[in-house]
């Protein structure tokens, strides 16, 4: 399992992404902007690149924001919160 924490820019965390879904890792992305890459590219190509991914296996979870990482015997236990979109912000889904 890899959990990664964002898709901020295009690069390092989405081509892991991709190359850990091809290898047959379940993975998770954690992304506190209700898109991903939302500072860089437009809005239909930010849901285009999820959709690409989604296809390859990932799991995005959008508006989520890490609040903790806890050290436990045999794993990392990841504490999130979960934003509400916001009313004016028009969320696009593939």
């Amino acid at each position: 399992m890899l959990i990664l924490t964002s898709f901020r820019r295009l690069g390092a965390a989405d081509e892991v992404a991709a190359a850990a879904a091809k290898q047959g890792c379940f993975v998770t992305v954690l992304e506190m902007a209700e898109r991903v890459i939302a500072r860089c590219v437009p809005s239909m190509i930010g849901v285009r690149i999820a959709s690409w991914h989604r296809a390859a296996g990932v799991l995005l979870r959008l508006g989520c924001a890490v609040r903790r990482v806890k050290p436990e015997a045999h794993c990392l236990r990841i504490v999130a919160r979960v934003r509400q979109p916001r009313k004016h912000y028009k969320r696009f889904e593939t």
